[in-house]
């Protein structure tokens, strides 16, 4: 069995559809400072219970330095977290359930439709105490979890907490105005004291697991979130991003500046940039067709193996590059000229169709474009460079023109021209 997960763990974007991660950062008015903040207290809680993730944000919300006590961190997300780590919560499909939703149904048939649905749920009896205005102490005798904490494999970390089979009819679905009423019952003395008691057991995990750090001990023990020093990195690299973004699509002598790559932070995105060629930077070969005949897929016919007679295509490049496509083309034409077949000879591959029109395969010559990759690197002063065409005629002309560039280039594809010297000696005996 794989890694193993607590069933009280969701993911952190379950744990903020229910309210345990607020929408900013407290210490903060800096909107990249929160949107990263809330990130980053996400990533840390990829799979987590409640309290964990409420915790974990309400640290971060404090902000750098800040020690806190299990009372100070009593806020919204806490309270939300108290009963689903208590497990007075738990994730079922409970048949019958009136779909608010559908008002057309109602004015039609005065009530709403009953549906099944899958969702949070709470005891019926434990909402109607707390409805009624009853205090923590007083719905003691509705207090049992309603499932039992466990361990469980990876592959059913996100199932219900109560199976299909079993019976769903005592409990009733966790609805927005029933926040009022359950943050009311963890105001009192009897209240705080289990609500307390739940987030120090979740600062005890927290520690051991490296989340946060224990800064005192005793009554009123303090606790810090020290994991800060991305922040200010982070955050620069997403202002220098944001900065050059207004240059995108800037277009001079061929060149455009644009993203090269982009990493995203918690929903920050930072680019990295270079400028390309706006049109594609190609350079042309001639490519000439033929073939040969070989055996084909093989068939069983009457007890015997055989195998027909196929054509295969074959390709062979000229030993030259051109500049421009018109050139290639002029240069296939030529060739396609000259690789008429002589009348004495017999063609290897015929086809004939049934009006008995017969084709021969035959040599041809084609220009193939190659695709370029010329990239510069963002400051590079592109107005005082040729444009990207012009450089990969003087790569084309002579490689030792990539010099005259150095230092400017984001990428360097292989230059597809070649200059080997060669030893005196060897050139007289080859003449």
């Amino acid at each position: 069995m794989g890694r193993t997960h607590h069933n009280t763990y969701k993911t952190a974007n379950e744990w903020e559809q229910q309210g345990l991660v607020g929408k900013s950062l407290q210490f903060t008015d800096d909107e990249i400072v929160s949107t990263l903040g809330i990130g980053k207290s996400k990533d840390m809680c990829r799979n987590s219970c409640a309290m964990d993730m409420a915790l974990t944000y309400t640290l971060m919300s404090f902000g750098p330095d800040r020690e806190v006590t299990a009372k100070e961190c009593i806020n919204e997300q806490t309270r939300r977290a108290f009963w689903y780590d208590t497990r007075l919560l738990a994730q079922a499909k409970v048949n019958n359930v009136p779909d608010k939703s559908d008002t057309e149904y109602f004015q039609e048939h005065g009530k709403y439709p009953l549906v099944s649905r899958t969702g949070w749920n709470i005891r019926k009896t434990l909402w109607d105490a707390i409805e009624s205005g009853a205090s923590w102490k007083e719905l003691e005798t509705y207090t049992t979890p309603l499932y039992r904490a466990k361990l469980i494999s990876s592959w059913s970390r996100n199932n219900t907490h109560l199976r299909n089979w079993e019976s769903t009819g005592h409990l009733t679905p966790l609805e927005d105005h029933m926040e009022r009423g359950m943050n009311r019952v963890l105001m009192d003395k009897d209240g705080e004291k289990e609500l307390l008691r739940c987030i120090n057991k979740g600062f005890n995990r927290m520690v051991k697991n490296g989340r946060c750090i224990q800064t005192s001990s005793g009554r009123g023990r303090t606790f810090k979130w020290t994991e800060w020093n991305w922040l200010e990195q982070v955050r620069q690299e997403v202002l220098v991003s944001n900065s050059f973004n207004r240059k995108i699509g800037d277009t001079i002598n061929g060149w455009v500046y644009a993203i090269k790559d982009t990493t995203d932070w918690w929903g920050c995105q930072v680019h990295t940039y270079h400028w390309k060629p706006v049109d594609v930077l190609e350079y042309y070969k001639v490519r000439i067709q033929s073939g040969s005949v070989t055996n084909g897929i093989g068939h069983y016919i009457n007890g015997k193996w055989k195998y027909p007679k196929v054509y295969k295509d074959q390709f062979q490049d000229t030993p030259y590059v051109f500049g421009t496509k018109a050139q290639s083309e002029d240069y296939a034409s030529l060739l396609c000229e000259q690789l008429v077949a002589p009348t004495t000879s017999y063609p290897l591959w015929r086809e004939v169709d049934e009006d008995f029109n017969a084709t021969d395969k035959s040599l041809s010559a084609v220009a193939v474009a190659v695709d370029y990759p010329l990239r510069l690197k963002p400051e590079v002063f592109v107005e005082d460079l040729p444009t990207p065409q012009e450089i990969l005629l003087e790569f084309l002309k002579s490689p030792a023109a990539k010099s005259n560039y150095m230092g400017m280039f984001d990428n360097l594809p292989k230059i597809p021209v070649n200059i080997v010297k060669v030893e005196k000696e060897e050139a007289e005996a080859d003449a």
